[in-house]
């Protein structure tokens, strides 16, 4: 049960804005929360080191633990990263290797300064969970621990992007959200009159996140950058990594379980997409006490008797009925001190109708019939009584993403009617009319599919009064229209 806690053990000065220079001359800035006896008696520094603006957006959520830590001997410190909040500079692309570089000269200049002991942890949720664990692989020579919740170890195979090698939604309602997140202005209290020209060259300089990823869609450079799952053996901080099984990001819990040789503990509770001190569904634990004991274990060198715990802890959910939220979620703690651990057996299980069966079935042919193609609902091919729609692929422009939804009624091989719908997004539908009558009354075959792909490109029309230029691939529409008509 939450409580209000109001003594700590340390009496602490909250400091805004401390300014943390870089060595190309930029400055981020942070919020410091330190005892008030660290000039003293210096402390460890933890920092957190995110984009989502110290003092509005995550102002709230950093009142509780950043006092709490300070509260118990330490320098509990909040960065916003370069080009986001008030911090200088401009905002290039999530975990990119200016954001990491940033984030150890970060950690260097904490460990210098006369009211800390040169000992550093590293922690936060989400982006501030995954970058810590990256700025670990980096070894400043400070970094003792992270503590990374709701994180990944994989960012192509396990994140909002390509998860399994599939696009996501998420890919374009991320990417859009934190473009125009990094594209707000600084805070004018802080940075004075010069608050509008840095707005202006973030707004002129803010990276269209969603082109960029879209250009990368399978495992590159892109992606193998930031995942530490591409060399285990580069962290040698102590790691402690949380999730809940209600949050999309527990499955890196347990690769890393298995394959980091630093030490590690490992977490995961029924909790959703939070810091497990203010975590849903319950049963809740005591996480800002669990998180003092983690980093007096490493950076003040107490025997905390972390350590000597299982090397992996989890809440073993009993079976419920469904529902879309939960209080509590019914179960026991389970551990094991190695991961795999050595007493749980794999089974396989194969797909069948409307269930799981531990032998193979025969297999099914499944079709998929919608008037819905890519989300977008067309009213002028409703009266197609046989619609086959499927979006087989989409490619990446500078500035636009399209999409072919075609509805095909055939009788074999012969196409008795046809609609062509092209798709951007913006999103306005494009009806491609010549398409549509080239493909009517005729045998499908792969040359009339690549001369429809050939005519698609100049016969698109909006079917709004609004007009905007999609790039169209010649190659989409002819891989599009083969496939449909040879599954028809």
């Amino acid at each position: 049960m939450t409580r209000i806690v109001s003594r700590f053990p340390k009496r602490v000065t909250k400091h805004d804005t401390v300014w943390i220079p870089m060595p190309d001359g930029a400055r981020l800035a942070a919020t410091i929360w330190l005892p008030d006896d660290a000039e003293d008696h210096p402390v460890p520094a933890v920092l957190e080191f995110i984009p989502y603006r110290r003092r509005d957006f995550t102002a709230a959520g950093d009142s509780l633990h950043h006092p709490w830590l300070a509260g118990h001997g330490y320098a509990a410190v909040r960065c916003d990263l370069r080009g986001n909040g008030d911090s200088e500079g401009l905002f290039d692309d999530e975990y990119s290797a200016q954001e990491l570089d940033d984030g150890y000269h970060v950690l260097t200049w904490l460990a210098a300064q006369p009211w800390c002991t040169g000992a550093t942890g590293m922690m936060g949720i989400s982006w501030g969970g995954f970058n810590c664990l990256q700025v670990a692989a980096l070894r400043p020579p400070s970094l003792k621990a992270v503590y990374s919740v709701a994180s990944t170890d994989d960012r192509y195979a396990d994140d909002i992007h390509f998860m399994g090698g599939c696009l996501l939604n998420d890919n374009l309602n991320w990417g859009t959200t934190m473009t125009t997140f990094a594209m707000r202005p600084p805070d004018p209290a802080v940075v004075g009159a010069d608050w509008r020209r840095i707005w202006l060259e973030r707004l002129d300089n803010a990276p269209n996140l969603v082109a960029k990823w879209l250009r990368h869609q399978r495992r590159d450079g892109q992606w193998k950058h930031g995942s530490v799952i591409e060399d285990y053996d580069a962290i040698e901080a102590a790691v402690y990594m949380v999730g809940g099984w209600a949050d999309g990001y527990t499955n890196a819990i347990f690769r890393v379980a298995a394959g980091l040789k630093a030490p590690f503990r490992g977490l995961v509770g029924p909790w959703t997409h939070a810091y497990p001190w203010k975590a849903k569904p319950g049963p809740e634990i005591d996480g800002l006490k669990d998180l003092v004991r983690w980093w007096d274990h490493w950076l003040k060198g107490i025997d905390t008797g972390m350590m000597d715990e299982p090397r992996l802890r989890c809440w073993m959910q009993d079976t419920v009925a469904p529902q879309t939220s939960y209080d509590h979620r019914p179960g026991r703690w389970v551990a094991a001190d190695a991961w795999p651990d050595p007493a749980i057996r794999g089974k396989t299980f194969h797909l069948a109708r409307n269930s799981l069966a531990g032998r193979p079935g025969r297999p099914e042919t499944l079709v998929c019939s919608s008037e819905v193609l890519a989300g977008v609902t067309v009213p002028a091919l409703s009266d197609l009584r046989s619609t086959y729609a499927k979006v087989l692929d989409r490619e990446a422009w500078t500035h636009a993403v399209v999409s072919v939804a075609l509805a095909l009624r055939m009788d074999g091989g012969r196409i008795l009617r046809a609609g062509v719908v092209l798709g951007g997004v913006a999103p306005i539908p494009w009806r491609v009319p010549a398409v549509e009558e080239l493909l009517t009354g005729q045998q499908a075959t792969e040359s009339l599919a690549v001369e429809a792909g050939r005519l698609a490109v100049d016969d698109a029309r909006p079917l709004s009064k609004n007009r905007y230029k999609v790039p169209l691939v010649e190659n989409l529409v002819r891989r599009t229209l083969i496939s449909l008509a040879g599954n028809a």
